[in-house]
């Protein structure tokens, strides 16, 4: 059969008896659905797994879920205009009457609309409807109070609509039942400490908040309580400070004497529990000792000392301070007075010329004095500067440094040569001259020998610079280092 209907055969068994067997046939459809859709030049559609972006049909062969074969036909067009997406809203039961639209349910639509210079374009609307609400308030009142809502004050028992608008500006409904009792009202306010509950008057609340209780007096009438209830900080504080080395930190309830994290836990002024930590540091103080050297009859001013004592001798001063960061510290100086020796230096130089005396240069005549310090006492050198009365003669090298006093380090004079003079005072002293970087040009070691240096190394001129030498002076354990400069003519 290749129909729909009911059919019947007779059909005989095996055992030779006649059957009848009756045929329900049902045709199950098949489908050749056309689709339609429009799309702006540039774009494309993808339809049954492929995508087009030309204008044309496409048939797809599909399977229906008795698995009978159908056809679907996408019709698809191409505008060559432009396209805009349009996105609304509207408040339940109104239309979206804009742009060539007329709807009122949520969706998106298309409006194929021709511009002004009759090219097509495609106005996509995507519509939305927005919410409105049918909220109901409960509230209870004790006879006698009144209860203000939208506006309206109530005093009596019922069931109260308004209605208002949402942000949106949608219509929203509203309706408060409010309930009268007769009995009586009352208010209490309380306070717990953080991460507690309050669970007295039939309550159990443990935030912040204005609660209500309904409940019956001793009379049997209905009360009404209402619960306003504060929560108590608790506190947990870190503090950080300093302490001076010997000493003990006694603040914030803290009884300590060596650094480190302390823990205090203390009951607050509204009675809940807080905990403190401290984070202790301890600073050092110092104890340090100071080794220095004055020249007698001076006064001593340096390291935060001030000693004008005229004492002899080596002396033991201390001194407390408080440095920035407020700690007693102590300084501890031994000071060495050395005795003063008063010697005489006469220089003599031509007008005009200039003389190198311990580091000093003279051009003047007059009187001159210079503190001189070694390890073992001070010198009060009075220089005499003097210009020579022969004009004639001619220095070829400068006047130098001069120590001790008795010892003249000389140079020019008739042979041109660098002399030290009055060595013979000191036969153990041995005089030695360098080079600014060091080198030694010549060592004088016998004092008979007159010769001096001739300003030459290794049978070579040395060039006009400074130089420098170096006096170890065994008899009184001293050595002195200056420098003195060559000058050629």
């Amino acid at each position: 059969e290749s129909t729909a209907g009911i059919y019947t055969q007779r059909l005989t068994s095996v055992s030779g008896t006649d059957s009848l067997v009756t045929l329900v046939l049902e045709t199950l459809p098949t489908y050749n659905d056309t689709i339609s859709h429009t799309i702006i030049k540039g774009e494309s559609f993808t339809f049954a797994g492929n995508t087009y972006d030309t204008e044309g049909l496409y048939t797809t062969r599909l399977q229906t879920v008795a698995e009978c074969d159908s056809f679907v036909t996408l019709k698809l067009s191409v505008l060559s205009g432009s396209s805009d997406t349009i996105r609304a809203s509207i408040c339940p039961g109104d239309a979206y009457q804009l742009n060539g639209f007329n709807e009122s349910t949520a969706g998106i639509y298309t409006q194929r609309l021709t511009s002004v210079s009759g090219t097509d374009s495609l106005v996509t609307l995507v519509l939305e409807t927005l919410p409105t609400y049918d909220d109901t308030i409960s509230h209870t009142i004790i006879k006698g109070e009144s209860f203000a809502f939208a506006g309206n004050t109530y005093n009596q028992a019922g069931t109260f609509t308004t209605s208002l608008q949402t942000t949106e500006g949608c219509d929203s409904i509203v309706t408060l039942v409010l309930s009268v009792i007769s009995g009586s009202s009352d208010t209490v306010h309380a306070s717990i400490c953080q991460g507690t509950a309050y669970q007295q008057n039939g309550f159990d609340e443990s935030a912040a908040g204005t609660y209500t209780q309904q409940l019956k007096n001793i009379s049997g009438a209905d009360s009404l309580v209402t619960l306003v209830l504060e929560i108590l900080p608790t506190y947990n504080d870190t503090i950080t400070d300093e302490f001076c080395a010997g000493e003990t930190y006694a603040q914030h309830g803290f009884n300590a004497s060596a650094g480190g994290t302390y823990k205090n836990e203390a009951t607050s002024i509204h009675g809940c529990d807080s905990i403190t930590t401290l984070i202790l540091k301890e600073l050092p103080t110092y104890t340090e000792t100071i080794n220095d050297t004055i020249c007698e009859g001076e006064s001593y001013d340096n390291n935060g000392f001030d000693i004008p004592s005229p004492e002899e001798g080596t002396t033991t001063h201390t001194l407390s301070f408080l440095p920035t960061y407020g700690c007693d510290s102590i300084v501890t100086l031994h000071l060495n007075r050395l005795p003063m020796r008063h010697t005489f230096k006469e220089l003599v130089i031509q007008e005009g010329a200039s003389a190198q005396f311990n580091g000093e240069t003279y051009t003047e005549e007059g009187t001159y004095h210079q503190i001189i310090r070694t390890n073992k006492a001070c010198e009060d050198i009075e220089v005499s500067v003097k210009f020579k009365e022969n004009k004639e003669e001619t220095d070829t090298f400068s006047f130098v440094e001069i120590i001790p006093s008795e010892i003249l380090i000389r140079g020019g004079g008739q042979d041109n040569r660098w002399h030290v003079e009055n060595i013979e005072l000191y036969p153990q002293a041995v005089v030695t001259i360098f080079d600014r970087f060091g080198k030694k040009l010549f060592e004088h070691n016998d004092y008979n020998d007159e010769t001096g240096w001739d300003g030459t190394y290794n049978g070579h001129d040395m060039p006009s610079t400074d130089y420098w030498y170096m006096i170890d002076v065994h008899e009184i354990d001293r050595t002195y280092v200056g420098h003195f400069t060559l000058l050629r003519r």
